[in-house]
């Protein structure tokens, strides 16, 4: 029992952590609630929805669909312009790569097992274009 709490001990603010970055737009409503009332009704129903619309502040829009991943800045016409993006990311085999594991065997020890390397990729989900602090364009890839 000693040894499962060494590994135990270290582990538990780190499971605190992954599961306090998942957010639903429950709890950012929760944790916003001014933000929320002060939303139009229609504006209310979309949040609630995880949608957006144009016209929509950024508040509004971090209720609905949380903080983005990357921001990014810009001008188009002499506008400032605020580009917000969430990702998302798969794991997918790399052909051009064979990684060696060690494998414990009770009969020979340790040996070298080679096998195909995985790759993360990450994908954007998500857009949504602000011109003074408003959503002007937004996209949301269907699954």
């Amino acid at each position: 029992m000693k040894t499962f709490r060494h590994f135990a001990i270290p582990l538990f603010p780190l499971v605190a952590l992954v599961l306090s970055a998942c957010s639903t737009v429950e709890s950012r409503i929760a944790k916003n609630p001014a933000v929320f009332n002060a939303l139009p009704e229609k504006q209310k129903d979309l949040v609630r929805d995880e949608k957006i619309a144009e016209g929509l502040s950024r508040d509004a829009v971090v209720l609905a669909w949380g903080r983005p991943d990357e921001v990014e800045t810009g001008t188009q016409r002499g506008k400032k312009m605020e580009t917000w993006t969430w990702l998302a990311t798969y794991e997918a085999p790399d052909p051009n790569f064979y990684g060696a594991a060690w494998f414990a065997s009770p009969y020979w020890g340790y040996y070298p097992m080679y096998r195909p390397a995985t790759r993360i990729h990450t994908y954007p989900i998500r857009e949504s274009i602000f011109e003074n602090g408003r959503v002007v364009a937004w996209r949301s890839r269907v699954h």
